[in-house]
């Protein structure tokens, strides 16, 4: 099987340390790091010869996994390369039939699917009936798809059947089959337990318009069996395990974008790992005329726009705010008690006190609101501890002094993709809080964050902050602070213990999350008068097949971290929560959670959720990076590098396939 070639890593260009960065700097500092496509086809053929496997010998696997060595367990490295070896099978089996079905559903090409079964084909006959609604909650309703035993559909029914099915849709908007689990047991493997049948457990996704002008959901669990017919993969057989349709007459939101000006803001070409997250927007009415405004970061100088009466937004001119670059983080708050919004930009530059002067820092600047949509810059951030690329920050009270100071982590250049050698210089600062003094003057020595249960890494980097949320997570009267690790370590929960200090208590209250933290919410999901969290991870479906597929061998040993891309804990009382995701039915959620938020959207007194998921990887639909991805960033450092490359039209500005 072939792998797609793939840039995994990428790189952060920084300002210059001193004041704004020009673009000669930016361009001068990405040439630096990027390599020619030469040298970039070396390392990527690198890339793919560590991930591919060669199926081990018969006689290497023991007897109790289907082999021929005498010993009771195989041992752990060719259990590894067994892993390997049968993903690498399914990414062939995806290929040959799992893609094309997904393409010829999109196109209701009913002749193509066909020619994806086999002759004695026998499954589930695809629903078309739909009967009455089990739920309805407001414009949506859900339905509960009935299998009849008896109705079943051969390969000659197969294309009517499914015909009869897609008909029920005037466009088919999106459709996506997602492998979770392979399940090929002994007798359904060849003499060198290559794969020859195989179970597929698959979540199925097709949403689009109906006839009717519904808008319409089919989702559900699905079991696939495919087989070899001489050297081509076959369906044998499709049953559907639990499917539900959601249907709505009306849209809950309209898309705004264009007639509210916004599309009108600049876009830039990121060329920093996509890892690092979207970019600030930070809405409040800053100019206290009963309007939203917003500021937006981005790659390039970020925005204020100011909202006006008709729902549209313009630029805001001469505003005082200058052009600062790479914003991940913006904050409107009144750090000064006056009743105007003051706003908090942090940016994702690094920071040295001997270059920049002290208080005159790139990465945490602070504007005055001085009334009538005017700000002005204070020099008011110091401190002697250099760090490295800010990136979360999140503002609150918390020494209880009336005035509002922030937390900041420093992510650093490097994160989750690389789990082996992590350049990190010593003695610069990774997080910190940042306490109000008064008179625009914050200091970062009057309050500590101390670390009870995280151990020290391989480095002098304990942990990676991605975001950060202030909370008060057990509600006694003071604010917390809760940090996304970005790195497949514990993200901690910082409990506010008084007199400015903090202890991290994750594990003691039961909020335990591992894995590559991306976002955080807090909220009432059950309405009982407790504080609820929600937690978001890019999760890798190839990793729920290597954990499944790791059962089956025996291999309970093989580290592979923690895969919850959605994780829900319920409010207990006294600051004690409980891990209640598979109980809410969200242990699946979809594949590259982002950021996620409670919110009530119809207005029916329950908090919802929304959800940001579905991390491309691959410059087009065909090209699944997972696999590759999850290998090495388990197993490797290949560098944070971007491959220069003349770019084809599908490709993306973030990830390029040579």
């Amino acid at each position: 099987m072939s792998l797609v070639k793939a840039t995994l890593c990428a790189l952060i260009a920084s300002l210059s340390i001193v004041g704004l960065a020009s673009e000669s700097t930016v361009s001068k500092h990405a040439n630096s790091h990027n390599l020619k496509p030469q040298q970039g086809q070396k390392v990527l053929m690198k890339i793919k010869n560590f991930v591919e496997q060669k199926r081990p010998g018969i006689n290497q696997i023991s007897h109790t996994d289907g082999g021929t060595s005498t010993k009771d367990f195989t041992p752990l490295k060719v259990t590894e390369k067994m892993l390997w070896a049968d993903e690498s099978q399914f990414m062939a089996i995806q290929k040959a039939v799992i893609t094309p079905w997904i393409e010829a559903f999109k196109k209701s090409n009913t002749t193509d699917f066909r020619k994806l079964l086999s002759l004695k084909y026998i499954g589930d006959r695809f629903n078309y009936a739909l009967g009455s609604a089990r739920i309805t909650r407001g414009t949506i309703a859900e339905y509960q798809w009935k299998q009849n035993p008896m109705a079943i559909s051969t390969s000659r029914m197969a294309k009517k059947d499914s015909s009869n099915y897609l008909k029920q849709f005037k466009n088919i908007h999106d459709f996506d089959l997602t492998t979770v689990a392979v399940v090929s047991p002994r007798q359904w493997r060849g003499k060198n337990l290559a794969i020859k049948k195989a179970e597929l457990q698959v979540r199925y996704d097709l949403r689009g318009i109906t006839k009717s002008g519904d808008r319409r959901q089919d989702r559900g669990p699905i079991k696939v069996i495919v087989a070899l017919h001489g050297k081509t993969w076959k369906i044998e057989s499709i049953q559907f395990w639990g499917m539900q349709t959601l249907a709505s007459k009306s849209p809950a939101f309209k898309e705004v974008t264009a007639s509210s000006g916004l599309n009108a803001i600049p876009e830039y070409q990121r060329i920093e790992a996509i890892r690092r997250g979207g970019y600030a927007m930070s809405l409040n009415d800053y100019d206290n005329d009963g309007i939203l405004d917003m500021y937006v970061g981005a790659h390039g100088p970020g925005k204020l726009l100011k909202g006006q009466s008709d729902g549209t937004y313009k630029v805001a001119v001469n505003s005082g705010i200058a052009d600062h670059s790479y914003v991940k983080s913006a904050i409107f708050s009144d750090f000064n008690n006056d009743g105007e919004k003051d706003l908090l930009i942090v940016a994702f530059v690094p920071h040295d006190p001997k270059v920049e002067g002290g208080d005159r820092r790139s990465d945490l600047i602070l504007y005055k609101n001085l009334g009538k949509g005017k700000f002005s810059r204070v020099q008011s951030v110091k401190e002697s501890t250099p760090s490295s690329y800010a990136m979360p920050a999140t503002v609150a009270d918390y020494n209880n002094d009336g005035l509002l100071d922030f937390y900041v982590g420093f992510p650093g250049v490097k994160d989750f993709t690389t789990l082996a050698k992590v350049p990190h210089k010593a003695g610069n600062k990774v997080q910190g809080i940042y306490t109000n003094l008064g008179n625009w003057k914050f200091g970062s020595k009057k309050t500590k964050l101390t670390e009870t249960s995280i151990s020290k890494f391989m480095d002098t980097q304990q942990i990676y902050p991605h975001s950060a949320l202030s909370v008060d997570f057990d509600q006694d009267g003071d604010m917390d602070i809760v940090v996304v690790d970005d790195r497949g370590r514990l993200s901690p929960a910082y409990q506010n213990v008084g007199n400015g200090e903090f202890k991290q208590v994750a594990q003691q209250i039961g909020m335990v999350n591992r894995g590559y933290g991306m976002g955080v919410a807090a909220g009432d999901y059950d309405n009982d008068g407790r504080l609820d969290m929600l937690w978001t991870n890019v999760n890798f479906v190839a990793k729920d097949r290597l954990n499944f597929n790791r059962d089956q061998w025996h291999a309970d040993s093989v580290p592979l971290l923690d895969n919850g891309g959605l994780k829900a804990f319920k409010g207990m009382g006294r600051g004690q929560f409980a891990d209640v995701t598979k109980v809410l039915g969200l242990e699946y959620a979809g594949e590259g959670m982002a950021g996620v938020e409670f919110l009530d959207y119809n207005n029916d007194g329950h908090q919802d959720i929304y959800l940001a998921n579905g991390l491309w990887s691959g410059t087009d639909e065909k090209q699944d990076l997972s696999s590759l991805f999850v290998h090495s960033t388990l197993k490797n450092d290949h560098g944070e590098r971007v491959f220069m490359e003349i770019r084809h039209k599908t490709q993306s500005n973030f990830m390029d396939i040579l």
